[in-house]
């Protein structure tokens, strides 16, 4: 069976979990807000069926959305992270290296991310899946929770985060309908 390794440039996933640190002092999971479409251009592109929450950081790879929280509609502080970069190009995907670049990406700057995998995600057509959850300390120290999609398709990785307090069924809704929306290519 032969195994690539995975390249140490890139993990943009990761980057941006790590710049987001400052911005995770989050609240429970809430209601879904409406949505909009998402376009990632690096690699030949990705697109993506996204809450239209307020945009943090966009550019040809990566996008971070947070909401606001609105105590009057329950909504809460969450952060939605999408990007893309390259990914294995193994018949077999080692997703303990996946995972493992995900961490040592995060991780730099000091704050530490536990990660660990979960069952496999089967719900995007085309991509092979896996599902992750684990804990992130923000800038301020305060912990919270991260659960991930990582999706591999044609040598490309497509990851889904987000990040809340807790991981309530409505991340978990939010993060499998961003997932599930994926595509490959730009329309």
């Amino acid at each position: 069976m032969k195994t690539t390794t995975l390249p140490a440039r890139g993990w943009r996933f990761g980057l941006a979990l790590l710049t987001l640190a400052v911005l995770a002092a989050a609240h429970p999971a809430a209601a879904q807000p409406t949505e909009g479409e998402a376009r990632l251009t690096a690699l030949g592109g990705a697109t993506l069926t996204v809450p239209t929450w307020k945009e943090v950081r966009k550019d040809a790879a990566v996008l971070v959305l947070e909401q606001l929280p609105d105590p009057a509609t329950q909504k809460t502080y969450q952060v939605l992270m999408c990007a893309l970069e390259e990914g294995p190009t193994a018949k077999v995907v080692r997703w303990d290296k996946v995972r493992q670049n995900i961490v040592d990406a995060a991780s730099k700057g000091g704050r530490a991310l536990e990660l660990a995998p979960k069952e496999p995600f089967t719900g995007a057509p085309g991509f092979e899946g896996q599902r992750f959850q684990g804990t992130f300390k923000s800038g301020a120290g305060k912990q919270v929770a991260l659960e991930i999609v990582a999706l591999v398709k044609d040598g490309k990785l497509l990851t889904v985060g987000v990040i809340a307090e807790s991981l309530a069924p409505a991340v978990t809704e939010l993060i499998d309908k961003v997932a599930k929306s994926a595509r490959l290519g730009t329309p």
